[in-house]
């Protein structure tokens, strides 16, 4: 992973499109799914090693690369258009319309009633056991990392404003959001933070959610 750093420089984005964000992340349950339905993606022996935890926990060691594989077969599977949230979609939705530093206020007092980090637990936990956002997302900060679609770069100088994924043809890092478990310092649960990892990169602390275009 990429050392950590906050959006900058600040700017104004528009999204362009109605879109649905999954309440939670995929589980372990919902991802043993699909590769036992899709064994071809991928090493099967490899994901189901890494499904060690309850099946309600968020599904980790996965890269971006699985998280493309996933949301491939979902289409296919619900017939509707599954796809990764872009970066400034995550933000928009982890914030649920707040300003402060915190989606749950402008400090980091009380947090484990509102997301998973070091002081928490010793590991992920079952998606949905912390408070909502007030868009009724559980998560969104905290528990795991989550791939978002973006290309990695170091600034926001050059961003799509309107909330479409930055991408570069060839690029190998990805964006990741929200933080994970093991953070010793609660500021990266921050809304603003982000951080990135190689797109082939299975992690124990990275995960992702799903969302489409309405």
């Amino acid at each position: 992973m990429g050392d950590k750093v906050y959006g900058h420089p600040e700017r104004q984005v528009t999204i362009s499109s109605p879109f649905a964000v999954a309440k939670d992340m995929v589980t372990r349950d919902e991802f043993e799914h699909f590769v036992d339905e899709d064994g071809s993606s991928m090493d099967n022996s490899l994901q189901k090693a890494s499904l060690t935890e309850s099946g309600n926990h968020p599904v980790v060691n996965v890269s971006w690369d699985d998280a493309q594989a996933y949301v491939k077969w979902l289409s296919a599977k619900a017939h509707h258009q599954y796809r990764l949230l872009s970066e400034s979609e995550y933000e928009y939705a982890e914030r649920a319309g707040t300003t402060t530093s915190y989606w749950w206020g402008a400090s980091a007092q009380s947090v484990c009633s509102y997301a998973n980090f070091h002081e928490c637990s010793s590991g992920t936990t079952p998606v949905g056991s912390y408070r909502p956002n007030a868009f009724g997302l559980n998560d969104m900060a905290g528990n795991a990392f989550e791939w978002v679609d973006d290309c990695w770069h170091s600034s926001y100088d050059g961003a799509p404003s309107d909330g479409s994924p930055w991408t570069t043809a060839g690029c190998s890092s990805r964006v990741m959001r929200g933080a994970a478990w093991f953070m010793i310092d609660p500021t990266p649960l921050r809304s603003s933070y982000r951080n990135y990892s190689n797109s082939s990169n299975r992690s124990e602390v990275i995960g992702f959610r799903v969302a489409r275009d309405l």
